[in-house]
């Protein structure tokens, strides 16, 4: 969406009380003073009395270095231009230095690539070219530039792309205030990035509904193949159609974690695949817990499907025992009794 034209802003000491004494400030604003975005960012966090550090191109780095140190959080806004100014470098690696710990640091990704600003390509790409001709003798910065791009990438936080921005600006401002007032709303349970790989909560009612759903659908399928002989064949078709239901149940599943975890159809090398989103979006979704209960599935209709048509021929089964689905379903249920480790940390 187009946010209105960017208004004049205050001096920065020109703002509210800070919410404490041991802060200069609630926040460093780290960003393109020319994007639009932050600037109404900034001023949405003025009308909530967030005592705001905006510096300005023409700020001393000793005065922007001061104020880092003196700011409970930092804001960073990874905009297209955010890379090719050295003062805004100098921020970040500052930001990182002074803030070791990560709930202090939220990265905005704002109409850019996450691939793009921790690898340095598009405009990063090109601002980092520029940076390599002027400081050619000083090539150990750059390099820290690199780093702390790369290492900001991997912190939790929000994207505005194909979002409403005005509701990215209402979210980050409501985050950060209740944050500063030790208070947790409904919303910031679940971080605006956070995505299925991050639950650290036991498997949920629906997961449970599935999981049982095919653990008892694959043991019957079980059972009657078990049941099932030459002379009972309508036994090993019974045992089929549980195992087609359960297989299909497994797909339901799939897609409902899928849908969750809103992952995306992506192109890595010459592979198209279905990924996470940010803050993963390298991560492939399909790992070995998220599809044990197809290959459960699958293996026990290839089990089902055998028994049903030698018996139909009048002839023994080759295949005397086909309780491993169930055994597969049954780890599986064991696995989810245990919380699973985030793949970060998460700023709230």
């Amino acid at each position: 969406m187009v946010l209105n034209k960017q208004r004049s802003l205050p001096s920065p000491l020109a703002v509210s009380i800070p919410a404490t004494n041991l802060w200069t400030f609630d926040v460093f604003l780290s960003c393109d003073h020319e994007n639009i975005f932050s600037s109404h960012l900034y001023h949405k966090l003025q009308s909530r009395r967030i005592f705001t550090f905006f510096g300005r191109n023409t700020t001393s780095p000793l005065e922007l270095f001061g104020a880092i140190e003196e700011s409970r959080f930092a804001i960073v806004v990874l905009s297209q231009n955010y890379a090719s100014s050295p003062q805004r470098l100098n921020e970040l690696t500052k930001i990182l230095e002074c803030m070791k710990d990560r709930n202090r640091i939220l990265p905005i990704f704002h109409d850019v690539n996450l691939s793009h600003v921790q690898k340095q390509k598009d405009s990063f790409g090109k601002a980092f070219d520029e940076h390599l001709k002027r400081f050619h003798d000083d090539l150990s910065k750059v390099e820290a530039w690199r780093d702390a791009l790369t290492k900001v990438c991997n912190f939790a936080g929000w994207t505005s792309n194909d979002r409403n921005e005005v509701e990215v600006i209402e979210e980050i401002t409501e985050a950060l205030w209740n944050k500063l007032h030790f208070r947790q709303s409904p919303k910031e349970k679940l971080h605006p990035t956070y995505t299925f790989l991050e639950s650290t909560h036991l498997a949920t009612p629906v997961e449970w509904i599935f999981l049982l759903t095919n653990l008892g659908l694959e043991i019957l399928s079980a059972a009657f193949d078990q049941a099932s002989s030459p002379s009972k064949p309508h036994y090993a078709l019974f045992g089929t159609l549980f195992a087609i239901a359960a297989m299909f149940i497994c797909i339901w599943e799939l897609i409902h974690k899928g849908i969750k975890g809103k992952v995306v159809l992506k192109k890595f090398g010459k592979l198209w695949w279905y990924y996470y989103p940010h803050p993963h979006e390298s991560t492939p979704f399909g790992t070995l817990p998220d599809i044990y209960g197809l290959i459960g599935g699958i293996s026990q209709c290839i089990c089902s499907i055998t028994q049903y048509v030698y018996f139909s021929w009048h002839a023994d089964s080759p295949i005397k025992l086909s309780l491993l689905p169930a055994i597969f379903l049954l780890c599986l249920a064991g696995s989810r009794l245990k919380k699973s480790k985030p793949l970060s940390d998460s700023w709230t």
